[in-house]
């Protein structure tokens, strides 16, 4: 009762808009990615109706792309969520690698040159959206990320920040050499000002968000790009982590943080200091390696300005401060600007070697609505 109230009573209900989530559903599967990626909350309250009807609105996704799918702290309100998520989306949870050591899992999503490993760090809490990687969680993501055979040659570097890296074949099934790697969470590491989000937002990041970084830090096979959900605004950041104890180079490797925001909240322009430019949006992430074995990312971004699904010339310039003009504005004879409804949060798909579509968490809608993310 009270995760309901804090959807109708907070004013979240009116914050997505359901035609404008299916227009930007059409036009990823229009736009044909590789993979999507959903960082989570596809429900409002993790009711069992809930999960079903965004089964059926994400159908056009699931039976035409391969998709990976972790929940977020919506979709995990009740006692059932476990059983209603495996349930309608098991097929596209990913393979789950169990580490009989940590006694923990980890969801892994392979697609030719990429790897997607999720993180579950969604808990259910009534009064907060607070969220925590569990202990064995980050030890058996430790574990993957750096395994314990040889090392592999060292490469050259080229005079660019993306580097290639040191990757030691795994000890597990995963053999990251000439992979793309993404860690796929619900949280954000970064808030859009490069500040750690959890010590900014401490009642709506994960509360030990700083131990993920370490793990990061110490690993040996960095992450190519964290995608992630939760905040509904887009926002894109580099997190900077220390290079492996093996890398000659003591530069720092950067490490790209895309959120692409709701893919269904309903536009509208901030109407006071304290609000926020509502816009949906999703990334599409086209990836490519070179002869040298240095991958690179490029971002394609599609927004809904109330009307339709556009391209944003500059992935994520689009968004205002109150008082600023409505970018989209709609010019009449009478200088009328029109705003029109957006709603859940961002998605990702990923295109390795070519093109990749990607989309975050959809925030809950007041009908069952989903949060998608979308694929790597």
């Amino acid at each position: 009762m009270l995760a309901y109230a804090n959807l109708k009573y907070g004013g979240r209900t009116d914050m997505f808009c359901p035609e404008t989530r299916q227009q930007m559903l059409d036009k990823l599967v229009e736009l044909k990615p590789d993979v999507v990626m959903i960082t989570g909350d596809l429900t409002y309250t993790s009711l069992p109706s809930e999960f079903a009807a965004a089964k059926l609105a994400l159908r056009p996704i699931l039976d035409n792309f391969p998709t990976f799918i972790i929940p977020g702290n919506h979709d995990k309100y009740t006692r059932s969520h476990i059983t209603e998520m495996r349930k309608h989306f098991g097929p596209w949870m990913g393979v789950t690698m169990v580490d009989s050591i940590h006694n923990s899992l980890l969801p892994v999503f392979s697609y030719k040159d990429l790897y997607i490993l999720g993180i579950d760090s969604a808990v259910p809490n009534i009064l907060w959206s607070r969220g925590h990687y569990h202990k064995n969680l980050l030890k058996k993501l430790g574990v993957t990320l750096t395994p314990e055979h040889e090392q592999y040659p060292p490469r050259v570097y080229p005079p660019l920040t993306e580097r290639v890296r040191y990757l030691r074949a795994p000890q597990d099934c995963l053999n990251f050499l000439n992979k793309y790697v993404i860690l796929a969470t619900h949280y954000p590491v970064l808030d859009r000002n490069g500040k750690d989000y959890s010590k900014v937002h401490p009642y709506h990041g994960a509360d030990n968000n700083f131990r993920l970084m370490q793990i990061l830090d110490s690993a040996q096979v960095k992450p190519h790009m964290i995608c992630h959900g939760h905040d509904h605004q887009a926002f894109s950041q580099i997190l900077e982590v220390e290079p492996p104890a093996s890398d000659p180079n003591p530069a720092k490797i950067p490490i790209e943080i895309h959120n692409p925001g709701s893919l269904s909240l309903k536009y509208s322009m901030p109407k006071s200091r304290s609000d926020w430019h509502r816009i949906a949006g999703m990334n599409i992430y086209h990836l490519s390696r070179d002869d040298v074995g240095v991958w690179t990312t490029d971002v394609e971004r599609w927004i809904h300005n109330g009307r339709e699904v556009i391209r944003e010339e500059v992935p994520y310039s689009s968004f205002r401060k109150f008082g600023e003009e409505d970018p989209f504005a709609v010019k009449t004879s009478a200088s009328v600007a029109a705003s029109s409804d957006s709603g859940s949060s961002g998605s990702s798909s990923v295109n390795p070697q070519g093109s990749v579509s990607a989309s975050t968490s959809a925030t809950p809608q007041a009908e069952s609505t989903l949060n998608a993310e979308s694929k790597q």
